[in-house]
């Protein structure tokens, strides 16, 4: 069945599909799904250093 009853087995699925070009748009958009993990990163370095996080200059380490 996979994780979270098998929806990351799907969301695998649909994202090789999209990369393939076998799919042009998902329910999950990977643009979108990695924006909203780099905003829970950013997320937990404010909750652990108390300190308020710039996004451009969050991002720009990892680039």
């Amino acid at each position: 069945m996979g994780g979270h009853g098998g929806g990351d087995t799907g969301l695998m699925q649909d994202f090789i599909k999209l990369c393939e070009g076998k799919l042009e748009d998902t329910k999950t958009n990977p643009k979108i799904s990695l924006e909203s993990h780099i905003m829970a990163f950013a997320a937990e370095e404010s909750r652990v250093t108390g300190k308020i996080i710039d996004m451009k200059e969050f991002i720009k380490r990892f680039e």
